[in-house]
């Protein structure tokens, strides 16, 4: 039996693999093609950018709530790039900066939470779990 190829060696690049990603290939395997392969031709409905706009609305209570001071520090890896993200992850926890869109990864699986004063909360398929 033949060893799988990765994706470097098939030369493509690896992509991230998240759960709207999931969400659009459950509705349609062809939409979540388009959306990787080609992110130009999305088109999102109203009704789509609401859902948007309430998800960072959320975001900002969160912050509100588990940050009241102000100190925390919000981790965008689609701004700063994954593997950035996880170094300045790396570095903040040293701190007791409260930290939103922590990223971690593991064994080739990652996962973002929010962090403050030594509680954590993962948001993961709409639960809450939290761990002290």
């Amino acid at each position: 039996m033949s060893t799988p190829l990765t994706a470097g060696e098939l030369g493509v690049a690896r992509r991230n693999l998240s759960k709207s990603k999931l969400m659009t290939f459950r509705q349609c395997h062809r939409r979540l093609w388009l959306e990787v392969h080609h992110p130009e031709l999305r088109d999102d409905s109203d009704a789509a950018k609401s859902r948007f706009e309430a998800g960072y609305r959320v975001g900002e209570v969160a912050r509100r709530i588990y940050d009241p001071e102000g100190r925390g520090v919000a981790i965008d890896p689609r701004v700063e790039g994954y593997a950035q993200a996880l170094d300045r992850t790396r570095a903040l926890l040293e701190t007791r900066q409260p930290i939103f869109e922590a990223g971690f990864a593991a064994s080739g699986c990652a996962a973002t939470l929010i962090l403050s004063g030594g509680t954590t909360t993962m948001m993961a398929g709409g639960e809450e779990s939290k761990a002290a």
